[in-house]
């Protein structure tokens, strides 16, 4: 058995961080510089192979395509003998398994929280499938914040290309957590983004819920419920509009998906209050968790004092009632699409890129992104989408009492191209 390698090129390593399959990730120093990294190795007791070898180099040199500031970066790839290692960016903060555990004694994440970081979560995986890969390895260990409340990802070296055969037999996919996996990639077929998308979902419905939606007996009890069971109704105290949301996230099929996490994104902040900041939201947890944010160090996990915050609340709630009394007379709630009073309704999810003015029926509903489904009559209904830049698109439908249908439409909007100026005489 090959013992630890004490360091590699000019990092001089530590203890390991953790087990990623066939590789184990360090703790590293640089003897010139200090700096602190992770170098990602073999781990000791496997012979050094080339095949493995050479999967590491080719899967850093993907990683290094994504750039940016939302997934740890690539430093570089050193060497000592026949050894390789690639060096990543340390986190500078906790990983969303920490800030759970920190929470678990106040409650865990707030509704409009879980909202907020699957927005955040969704964009920082979008750019990976902007580049034409998936992720293949989202679990809460993987998911780290900044002191700003932003989301970087780790776990990267099991990504691949979008499509790509995986040889798992030979060289399986280094740490992956089973329990997050989508139905698709437990079967073994190629990777795609809506594979990423399944699992960002079953990550916010265990945080929504606080039980994981297909827990089972043991793995081979988990995968078969991943395959074959439908996910449990979120709590009544669900951000509304969550379930159907993540429903859809999580529905078999992947063709029913959302095509990407670009996509699943829009449709969480489409939840959150428009003057709502995701970054705060996730700071305010980090903070409550005991975790030190950008301009407020925390002195430790501490209850929220929301006193002051009920008072205003208050005062504003009060005020709110006395405005649905004076309106509430005169109009009254808005009754749902065509619907005869105790008939139970459908319900028409609209989603629309980059945006579009929906109508039902002929009768002009909302704009997008809309965050809750639009109630209607069950029966056949016909859906009218403008925006100014792009021709109408239209949809028939037909909906059943107490189901969701969902509308996904690209407006083909048109790009204007700005025609080079001839400044010849």
């Amino acid at each position: 058995m090959t013992t630890k390698p004490e360091a590699l090129g000019p990092y001089r390593l530590g203890e390991p961080v953790r087990h990623r399959g066939l590789f184990v990730v360090y703790e590293g120093v640089h003897t010139e510089l200090g700096r602190r990294a992770w170098v990602v190795t073999t781990a000791p007791s496997l012979a050094v192979r080339e095949e493995i070898t050479k999967r590491l180099e080719e899967r850093a040199a993907l990683v290094s395509r994504f750039g940016g500031l939302a997934v740890l970066a690539v430093y570089e790839v050193v060497r000592s003998g026949d050894r390789t290692g690639v060096v990543f960016e340390r986190p500078a903060g906790p990983c969303l398994a920490d800030l759970t555990k920190a929470l678990g004694s106040t409650g865990g994440l707030e509704p409009n929280e879980v909202v907020a970081l699957g927005v955040l979560l969704c964009r920082a995986v979008a750019t990976i499938h902007a580049e034409g890969a998936v992720h293949l390895a989202l679990s809460p260990g993987d998911i780290y914040f900044t002191r700003s409340g932003t989301v970087r990802l780790g776990g990267l070296l099991d990504a691949a290309p979008a499509g790509a055969t995986l040889d798992e037999k030979d060289i399986p996919e280094p740490g992956l957590e089973a329990s997050y996996r989508a139905p698709e990639r437990i079967a073994g077929d190629p990777p795609r983004p809506q594979s990423d998308v399944f699992s960002i979902a079953v990550i916010l419905h265990e945080l929504a819920s606080g039980a994981h939606p297909f827990a089972g007996e043991g793995p081979s009890a988990l995968a078969r419920r991943v395959r074959t069971a439908a996910p449990p109704p979120l709590p009544a105290h669900a951000v509304d509009g969550l379930d159907h949301v993540l429903g859809r996230a999580l529905e078999k099929p992947p063709a029913l998906r959302h095509d990407n996490a670009g996509k699943l994104a829009d449709d969480l902040a489409g939840l959150l209050d428009p003057s709502t900041s995701a970054e705060e939201l996730v700071r305010a947890a980090l903070l409550r968790g005991g975790f030190d944010v950008d301009g407020v160090k925390s002195t430790g996990r501490r209850a929220l004092d929301i006193r002051p915050l009920l008072l205003q609340l208050g005062a504003v709630t009060a005020v709110m009632i006395l405005v649905a009394a004076v309106v509430g007379g005169a109009s009254g709630p808005p009754e749902p699409l065509g619907l005869h009073a105790g008939a139970r309704a459908a319900y028409v999810r609209v989603l629309a890129h980059p945006w579009a003015e929906v109508a039902i029926d002929g009768e002009v509903v909302d704009t997008t992104p809309i965050g809750k489904p639009i109630p209607v009559a069950p029966g056949k209904h016909e859906v009218l989408l403008r925006h100014p830049k792009a021709p109408e698109e239209r949809r028939s439908i037909e909906v059943v009492a107490g189901e969701t249908a969902v509308v996904d439409v690209e407006m083909a909007v048109e790009r204007k191209i700005q025609a080079p100026v001839d400044d010849s005489p």
